[in-house]
């Protein structure tokens, strides 16, 4: 082989070299790329779940009974707010919670099948003013103002005799469930602070579901 063919030769598989070798390390970056967002999105869900184990609202119990032909709720629930809620609260930042109700008929093969819904929302505020807290149902429009921040709860976390569905509309041998729900309302916050709030678990504050047959 010549001088020249050798050089050649020589000079291609080098360049052969240099291109695999940035090919090489582009499909490298690539995979550790994939990999840094694998781990950020690891890292994402554990926070998720950390959020949505970090209870602050309980429903102790909860039941129905049957009242001239309308189920009524009754429940009792425990509100637990954290120093970040507190400190919002005391600051002139109203909390809104929300109380989940749904009656629901299970099936089997498909999606249980959503038979009512009743949200009842609460606004609790501190008036600085007179050192005083407000408690209002958004639902009725009803106003309560109490002394002390424990019995603002104490008059939450008691649910008496709320009409709940006429027994008329369901079919009479079926079973039927209900599940509640107590949660903080995060869209129903300042701008500033929900941009904050929806990655903190601090205020992922929810009882999570508690269900049982009608």
């Amino acid at each position: 082989m010549s001088e020249k063919a050798v050089l050649i030769q020589t000079g291609f598989w080098q360049s052969f070299r240099r291109f695999t070798g940035r090919k090489l390390q582009s499909i490298a970056m690539r995979k550790c790329s994939r990999l840094a967002m694998l781990c950020v999105g690891t890292c994402l869900a554990s926070a998720w779940a950390t959020s949505a184990t970090a209870q602050q609202f309980t429903i102790e119990n909860a039941n129905t009974e049957l009242v001239d032909q309308v189920y009524n709720l009754n429940a009792s629930l425990k509100y637990d707010f954290n120093k970040e809620t507190l400190t919002a609260l005391e600051n002139g930042v109203s909390l809104i919670l929300v109380l989940d109700i749904e009656v629901i008929k299970p099936r089997r093969y498909m999606w249980d099948e959503e038979i009512a819904t009743l949200e009842q929302r609460f606004e609790l505020q501190y008036l600085a003013l007179t050192d005083q807290y407000q408690l209002a149902n958004k639902n009725s429009g009803a106003r309560n103002v109490y002394h002390a921040l424990d019995d603002a709860l104490a008059t939450l976390e008691e649910i008496n005799g709320l009409p709940l569905i006429d027994a008329h509309l369901l079919n009479q041998g079926e079973r039927y469930k209900v599940q509640v729900r107590s949660r903080l309302d995060i869209d129903s916050l300042p701008v500033p602070l929900r941009l904050t709030a929806y990655f903190s678990s601090d205020w992922w504050l929810t009882s999570g579901w508690y269900s049982w047959d009608l």
